[in-house]
């Protein structure tokens, strides 16, 4: 659509053009993410376990591909609502006639367009603020994990480095939260990256947390659980809420602002009828 309307506008910038293609195939791809993921096993003995990026098996990360999808409809239907207005001149009706409008009516139809398909921006990127919240649940419980594993340590010394120690966690329940979050740090049950990972670039940190031969859980030494705890750590370092909220309130901002242009349209308008008829009387 973009590219038939670029012979029947007279004035175009290409860069405009090149950026709002390059936001329709980024909205894209994330929303390919969300759908490119393999269906998760969690299951017991713990060993078995595979694919497991999130702690509700998939659920968040398929709605989240709903939510974008759903939205990119919304954009699409807004989009050619307008480009049939714009070609017809006006509202077509039921029975195929046309209400004719005013330019500064359809001036403020389409200003009040652009407000709807921002609401629609905004609603994919709170979904997208909503997977990174989730997502850090799942990093904090782990981190908590791990910390428990810590506090079971005692000995200090020469004797400090021949104490180890497994997670508290039992792995016999995969409906468990906890359980959960463990199988999605488990070297070998950890699948592909999660959507958010990936476009934030982060590698999930993962533990041999289960001995892959008899399935009971590994133990280890202080310094390699703090080794684990502190890449933790930096992962959730990165996965930070701000941009994504900057983001959100610069797009509400754009919205507020195409809504306030389209009622300031409408009441020029109105005002400068009103001044036509007074000069007729």
């Amino acid at each position: 659509m973009l590219l038939e309307n670029v012979p029947k506008s007279g004035i175009y910038a290409p860069s405009d053009l090149g950026t709002e293609m390059q936001e329709i195939v980024k909205r894209f791809e994330r929303a390919h993410a969300y759908f490119d993921v393999k269906t998760p096993n969690l299951a017991n003995p713990a060993r078995n376990s595979r694919n497991v990026l999130t702690p509700d098996s998939n659920a968040s990360i398929n709605r989240g591909y709903a939510v974008f999808i759903e939205q990119e409809q919304r954009i699409l239907a807004i989009k050619q609502a307008e480009q049939q207005m714009l070609s017809a001149g006006g509202i077509t009706n039921a029975d195929g006639t046309v209400s004719r409008l005013d330019l500064p009516t359809l001036v403020a139809l389409i200003q009040n367009q652009a407000s709807l398909r921002q609401q629609a921006v905004i609603t994919m990127r709170t979904e997208q603020l909503t997977q990174l919240n989730q997502l850090s649940q799942a990093y904090a419980e782990m981190q908590r994990i791990v910390n428990e594993a810590l506090k079971k340590f005692v000995k200090t010394g020469k004797d400090a480095d021949k104490e180890t120690h497994s997670l508290s966690v039992s792995f016999d329940n995969p409906g468990q939260f906890s359980t959960a979050v463990a199988y999605m740090f488990e070297d070998l049950a950890a699948g592909k990256p999660h959507p958010v990972e990936k476009e934030f670039n982060i590698t999930r940190p993962t533990h041999d947390l289960i001995n892959n031969s008899s399935g009971s859980k590994n133990s280890f030494k202080r310094t390699q659980w703090e080794r684990f705890s502190t890449q933790l750590s930096d992962a959730v370092t990165l996965l930070n809420p701000q941009l994504l909220t900057n983001d959100i309130n610069q797009d509400n901002r754009e919205q507020n602002r195409s809504y306030e242009q389209a009622t300031g349209t409408v009441r020029r308008s109105f005002d400068l009828n009103i001044q036509i008829a007074r000069g007729f009387s």
